[in-house]
């Protein structure tokens, strides 16, 4: 699964290789590009919650403060997710 959706945001992204389960249930996935995909249904389909860049996202971790903690080839960074979810794309090609 994790190859097709690839194959549909552009060819070439790497997905890091096992989801993480937020508080919420959601499933989270990382990869190149900045990339932060999103699952509310238990990973039919994904949103981009967080894109751009260069970096290639190799982990997330979820903060007890409700940020996440993205590793990439450029170093750690901290995220606050609420300020991109108004904004989150469909990424599945699903219909």
């Amino acid at each position: 699964m994790r190859c097709a959706l690839a194959s549909v945001l552009c060819g070439s992204i790497v997905l890091s290789p096992l989801p993480v389960l937020a508080a919420d249930g959601s499933l989270l996935l990382v990869g190149q590009g900045g990339i932060v995909l999103q699952s509310r249904d238990g990973g039919a389909k994904f949103n981009i919650v967080r894109g751009g860049g260069r970096a290639a996202l190799t982990d997330i971790a979820l903060l007890s403060d409700g940020h996440w903690l993205l590793a990439s080839d450029e170093g750690m960074h901290r995220h606050e997710p609420t300020k991109v979810a108004a904004a989150a794309a469909p990424a599945s090609g699903a219909k």
